[in-house]
């Protein structure tokens, strides 16, 4: 995986793929350290499934042999220092949490976060996906079913999706910049 944004969309497609209703997407940049957190209300996995997660050789689909995005980016969060957590239970879901040293030579850049929100949010209308971005000083959080409420139409009108990813680009541009002066992000 070459950016953050490409972990986020492999990790919630997982979450879909479980058959989750709700999808939380948080990330959170503050003081050196990006936090990104994802939860389900899907399937859940059991003890075992659960330890081989993080195992590259371990996968519970069909059309290949190898699980490599939660390894993937286990790995990458421990090469800047940080760490990979994830917690499951059967019917309850899963939550995954990746914490990244962002002074680190090998952070990841963020990659084209608004692009992969748009198409989480819009490609899976039946999921309610909460996304939740953070900077010390600013805030910026969307889903699916409070933007169909508020545009009262389904998201899959053709100008829809580039007008939605540009508002999302912008939101969060802007709680960025109310960020301290001199403060990492």
């Amino acid at each position: 995986m070459k950016d953050l944004s490409l972990h986020i969309l492999d990790i919630a497609q997982n979450c879909y793929t479980a058959g989750a209703s709700k999808v939380c997407i948080g990330l959170e940049i503050k003081g050196g350290t990006c936090t990104l957190m994802v939860s389900d209300n899907g399937k859940g996995m059991d003890g075992e499934t659960l330890k081989m997660a993080t195992n590259p050789f371990f996968t519970t689909r069909t059309t290949r042999k190898v699980g490599l995005g939660i390894p993937f980016l286990k790995q990458n969060a421990e090469l800047t220092g940080g760490s990979l957590a994830i917690t499951s239970k059967p019917g309850e879901g899963t939550a995954i949490k990746a914490i990244f040293n962002t002074t680190s030579i090998d952070m990841l850049p963020y990659g084209n976060l608004a692009n992969t929100f748009m198409l989480l949010i819009t490609g899976y209308q039946q999921v309610d996906t909460i996304v939740d971005v953070s900077w010390a000083n600013g805030r910026y959080a969307i889903s699916t079913f409070e933007l169909k409420n508020t545009l009262n139409e389904a998201l899959d009108n053709p100008g829809l999706p580039r007008l939605i990813e540009e508002m999302i680009e912008e939101n969060i541009a802007a709680s960025h910049r109310q960020q301290e002066p001199g403060q990492n992000a």
